[in-house]
């Protein structure tokens, strides 16, 4: 790679015959060129996040949201047009680009195009505005899909147009688009003068109606700012494509070029940080709120979702028939203290109730597993994996120091088979395990 030139030597003069042939000349200085490649990509990344989130949320598309989502895809097309173009340079190794070549033509397309989309749906925003202050209230300016689709279908025509008279090519600003004359660029500053005054209009008109209402003033306040941002971005647009054509026409200065790198400054500026003014919308921000809390809250529930489930094997492989290391004399000891208390059960069946209320007062929950197969699964979900086969995790030594004859089992059914185990919630340290007379945790 050679290195590239921060300021070119020889001027582009428009009172030259050869105007034209010096224009092809003209490349991206090297600011300019580092500056597409860094802020268009960013550009890019960000214009996609909103129309993907326009795609999946339709309440976003609610308008004004949808003319902002159509402005993020003119930028997205202006984004790559000016991608596109620094990559091209960059790989080709500063290759002087012709307004002829396939490349410059196809790639002025993507510009014109979506540069007449931001126009009209500019436009669009501003007709917006004063409806909805003149109604004091949220308006549909036109219903469903044919706003957007006449916007589509008279852009293209104009890019045709553009195309069919020849008007497409190279620029002064290094890149392909409207080819620029050796008259004054009265279209370009024409369209961003169009600009000014609709937004300068649409402020006062703004300011006046809506200044004595509380009840506006965040969707005044954001607009404002909306507003004076777009009229500073195009002013100093306008600036420097003053200052370019008295530069190839009469200064012929070198230093001037800064204006070059200063359109170009602006026009990356559009397609990256409006976007980020237009999501603060109040209108539209609570719904943006509102999406990453449910994605936020979708995330946590998916790992809650995944640890349950973890936690459930878990406690379905401890109380397998798999498990071969359990302690046998464990299992006789509890075993045979659960057969003691089911006799003394069933001489207690006639004040169960009160015992059992008894029960909930210490904070004292049994489970059944014996009752119904089918529900041991559900019992464990209940339990959320926190559930402890006693018989299982009971180390030898510790078994060996605990009389179990101490601890007094308020409930328990054990019908069929022994070898069954007993479950206790865990959950809460008062529920760590189910003795009336002593509390044991077998961490």
């Amino acid at each position: 790679m050679s290195v590239y030139q921060q300021f070119p030597q020889n001027l582009v003069k428009c009172r030259s015959p050869t105007f034209s042939q010096q224009v092809d000349q003209v490349i991206l200085y090297t600011p300019d060129l580092y500056m597409f490649l860094i802020f268009s990509s960013l550009a890019c990344l960000l214009n996609l996040f909103i129309i993907t989130l326009n795609i999946k949320y339709p309440q976003i598309r609610k308008r004004p949201g949808d003319l902002f989502c159509g402005l993020a895809v003119a930028e997205l097309t202006l984004s790559l047009h000016w991608l596109i173009s620094s990559l091209y340079q960059y790989f080709t190794d500063n290759q002087n680009v012709k307004s002829s070549d396939v490349f410059c033509q196809v790639n002025s397309y993507f510009s014109i195009i979506a540069g007449i989309f931001e126009f009209f749906y500019n436009i669009s925003i501003y007709t917006y505005i004063v409806c909805a202050i003149k109604n004091l209230k949220i308006v549909k300016i036109t219903q469903g899909w044919y706003l957007h689709a006449t916007i589509v279908i008279i852009s293209f025509l104009i890019t045709v147009f553009i195309k069919l008279i020849g008007y497409s090519g190279k620029t002064m600003f290094g890149t392909c688009s409207i080819k620029s004359e050796n008259q004054f660029p009265l279209k370009g500053i024409g369209l961003l003068l169009i600009y000014i005054f609709i937004s300068l209009s649409t402020l006062m008109y703004l300011n006046y109606k809506l200044s004595n209402i509380q009840k506006y003033q965040k969707l005044q306040k954001f607009y404002q700012f909306y507003m004076y941002s777009c009229i500073v971005t195009w002013s100093c647009l306008v600036c420097s494509q003053i200052m370019m054509f008295l530069n190839c026409r009469y200064f012929q200065q070198t230093s001037l070029n800064f204006f070059v790198t200063l359109g170009n400054a602006c026009k990356i500026i559009t397609t990256l940080y409006l976007p980020i003014v237009r999501i603060t919308d109040p209108n539209i921000r609570p719904v943006f709120r509102a999406i990453f809390k449910l994605s936020k809250s979708h995330i946590k529930q998916k790992d809650q979702q995944k640890l349950h489930q973890n936690s459930v094997s878990n406690s379905q492989t401890t109380i397998s028939d798999s498990d071969v290391g359990m302690n046998s004399s464990i299992v006789r000891n509890i075993n045979s203290h659960l057969l003691k208390n089911q006799i003394q059960l069933g001489n207690k069946k006639g004040n169960n109730k009160s015992e059992e209320n008894n029960n909930q007062q210490n904070g004292i929950e049994m489970v059944n597993i014996d009752q119904d197969k089918n529900r041991d699964s559900s019992m464990i979900q209940q339990f959320q994996g926190q559930s402890l086969a006693l018989s299982l995790v009971l180390p030898q030594n510790l078994a060996e120091s605990i009389n179990l004859e101490d601890f007094q089992i308020d409930h328990a059914v054990y019908e069929q088979d022994k070898s069954k185990y007993l479950f206790a919630n865990l959950s809460e340290p008062s529920q760590s395990f189910p003795f009336k007379n002593k509390q044991f945790s077998p961490n």
